[in-house]
């Protein structure tokens, strides 16, 4: 498990130093505006989550550098959290996720994010539960089609390309797309990937640089 960034690394992480007489756990909830931005019903976009997750004000996403509300030493990890949060909302832009779906993504895929933003959400589900005594929602399951298509676009981009500029094949050297073909030889058949590929190539998604526009 990648290991996130603890309470012990300094008052680098929080966006401002915390009263002593304040508990920690509230002054992030304080920080992100929590009661606004964790109701049920409000969409945030990856960015908008990004900066949540890093103990910003969601409001600052409008801002013409919003990862600089992110103190230094931690903005390279908000950006890799924005770029992957993104890549997930570009698989299916059908989707509209709320900062708890967020959370969740980024908790299950073992991302780095504030280490008391956990302690925050405990408490609002908490609470959410006491006020809410209807039977929750099921999510759907995402499709395994679409989950195919999730771990093409995170490969592309762990091994250093960009899903929608990737490098021309050249004679004799094999391309980006076998690449991303070995990287994910034990999790994709290479039927599954095939097709994943095609469907990713269809929307657009996987656009090689001499296909762009001028």
């Amino acid at each position: 498990m990648k290991e996130r960034p603890g309470c012990d690394a300094g008052e680098d992480l929080w966006r401002a130093p915390v009263p002593v007489d304040v508990d920690p756990v509230e002054w992030l909830r304080m920080s992100i505006d929590a009661d606004r931005w964790l109701t049920r019903h409000k969409l945030v976009s990856p960015r908008e989550a990004s900066l949540a997750l890093f103990g910003c004000n969601p409001d600052d996403a409008r801002a013409a550098d919003p990862l600089g509300r992110v103190d230094a030493p931690l903005k390279s990890d908000c950006k890799r959290l924005f770029e992957h949060l993104e890549q997930v909302k570009n698989a299916d832009l059908r989707v509209h996720r709320t900062l708890t779906d967020w959370w969740n993504i980024a908790r299950t895929e073992d991302l780095n994010y504030h280490p008391l933003f956990d302690d925050v959400m405990q408490t609002f589900l908490i609470s959410e539960q006491k006020g809410n005594t209807a039977v929750p929602r099921r999510e759907k399951p995402i499709r395994m089609s679409q989950q195919q298509e999730n771990k093409i676009l995170h490969a592309i981009t762990e091994l250093g390309y960009k899903p929608r500029s990737l490098p021309q094949n050249r004679p004799g050297i094999p391309g980006v797309k076998a690449e991303v073909r070995s990287y994910l030889a034990r999790c994709l058949t290479s039927s599954g990937f095939r097709k994943a590929w095609d469907r990713l190539r269809d929307r657009k998604q996987i656009v090689y640089e001499v296909e762009q526009n001028p």
